[in-house]
């Protein structure tokens, strides 16, 4: 698998500016004008409830995926099929007024690949909405999901993001310069590596999986680490 342009960190090295955790009350930042606001409690049923699938029988395909309520984590279960599209997506429903996210670095997820070991047989990808469109136009970013016993968070900056159509990345697309209107969060398991052209993971893995999702969030590097 080809070398994934982001950065793993200790706990120590960043605050959370907002997640979602998936193991009981959430302190999920959904007012746009506070980065640092301390959202309400929710259940784990009231988060799994902000999301929305987004598998690719959108375009034809037959894979389908759903997050379920898990031990202490939010289960991501799915079915990639090849033929004719090889993705499942979940994704937050659009938020009616949107995340500041002015002062963070980037996003983060924690999670583990609890179905199997072939973590590099997919492409995992966050993925997040700068305006107030529909479309298939997105800022998209690779990570790595953990292989051990317990999820490990993964963090992406911005800079890393690129905006892409699909899988393809936009011709001279200008990197994130704005976050301080996001209106989607989400993750995505698909055969499509980010590229200027519609490119396949070699050897990749049809079939069923799970991914179990502790936190998702966006993070803010301390000041020691810029």
């Amino acid at each position: 698998a080809s070398a994934v342009p982001a950065i793993r960190q200790p706990l120590g090295w960043y605050r959370r500016a907002w997640h979602w955790r998936f193991d009981g009350p959430s302190s999920a930042v959904l007012v746009p004008s506070n980065l640092y606001h301390k959202g309400t409690a929710e259940s784990q049923a009231e988060v799994l409830a902000r999301f929305e699938r987004i598998d690719d029988v959108i375009m034809g395909g037959v894979s389908k995926s759903q997050l379920v309520p898990g031990e202490g984590v939010a289960s991501w279960r799915g079915l990639v099929r090849t033929a004719g599209g090889g993705f499942c997506g979940q994704r937050t429903k659009r938020f009616t007024e949107p995340l500041n996210l002015t002062g963070a670095t980037g996003l983060y997820i924690s999670s583990r690949l609890a179905s199997d070991t072939d973590v590099d047989r997919r492409v995992w990808k966050l993925s997040m909405r700068t305006n107030e469109g529909r479309g298939e136009v997105v800022y998209q970013a690779p990570f790595v999901p953990s292989s051990g016993s317990q999820p490990e968070p993964f963090y992406v900056p911005f800079s890393h993001f690129t905006l892409v159509r699909g899988p393809i990345a936009v011709p001279g697309a200008p990197k994130i310069s704005n976050t301080s209107a996001v209106y989607q969060i989400g993750f995505t398991c698909s055969k499509f590596v980010i590229g200027p052209t519609m490119q396949g993971l070699d050897n990749f893995r049809n079939g069923t999986f799970q991914l179990d999702i502790a936190e998702v969030g966006a993070y803010a590097a301390t000041a020691a680490q810029g």
